[in-house]
């Protein structure tokens, strides 16, 4: 868990008890301790029974399409150097 969820782009309750299959209480417990450890941060202000969080290395849609071209274009010019 402490590898994958710092990677999710918007972390809540719901997410962790879907995607880890936890129970609320068990996701409320480890949302103040990943947020204690600075491992997701705090998305705007929060109410008291909703936490929006994201993790501390997501990358967004965008993000995500800049790094692969640039890591596409970075392979073409080793394999064009390599030829």
């Amino acid at each position: 868990m402490l590898k994958e969820v710092p990677k999710i782009l918007v972390v809540t309750r719901a997410v962790l008890c879907e995607k880890f299959k936890v129970g609320g209480s068990v996701a409320r417990a480890l949302i103040k301790e990943l947020a204690k450890r600075g491992v997701i941060l705090p998305i705007g202000t929060q109410h008291h029974s909703f936490d929006l969080y994201k993790g501390a290395q997501a990358k967004s849609a965008t993000e995500k399409a800049e790094a692969d071209a640039a890591e596409a274009a970075k392979g073409k010019k080793k394999k064009a150097q390599d030829d």
